[in-house]
């Protein structure tokens, strides 16, 4: 999601629309071969993985166009997606944790115990970014007059 303002920001119009257009052929033949290959029990897996195989395969291509266009290595881009990688680890683990203890087999509970474990995510990556800003606003001083 990062890659269209971007591209915007740089004046491409024409490359946003190319790259959202790819991204949206590229979801839109992996589901239909995942819901044409795989049945309905395992169907929604395989649509995951198609997820799962395609916003990589993105993520690696916007590094490489915002490490030719504007010199930010990799690393620091991998330095950036720590957090939310984290974040999403969290989640993983609230609702599971959740389940394994048995809070209910209950579809809408379930659903409930989930948005929580969400809601819990972002604020915790709000917060995170919030102190992290804060504190290098005040590591960089006060603003000259």
């Amino acid at each position: 999601q990062v890659l269209y303002p971007l591209r915007m920001a740089a004046g491409r119009p024409g490359a946003t629309a190319r790259i959202s257009a790819t991204t949206l052929a590229l979801l839109t033949v992996g589901i239909l071969i995942a819901g044409l290959s795989f049945p309905a029990q395992t169907g929604i897996v395989a649509v995951s993985v198609v997820w799962l195989v395609v916003y990589p395969l993105l993520l690696g291509w916007g590094g490489r166009y915002i490490w030719r266009n504007w010199s930010v290595p990799a690393t620091e881009l991998a330095r950036a997606l720590i957090p939310p990688c984290l974040g999403v680890a969290g989640l993983v683990v609230l609702v599971e944790a959740a389940r394994l203890v048995g809070i209910s087999t209950n579809p809408k509970v379930q659903l409930g115990v989930v948005i929580a474990a969400t809601a819990l995510t972002y604020c915790g990556q709000y917060v995170y970014a919030h102190h992290r800003a804060a504190r290098a606003m005040n590591a960089a001083g006060p603003a000259p007059n």
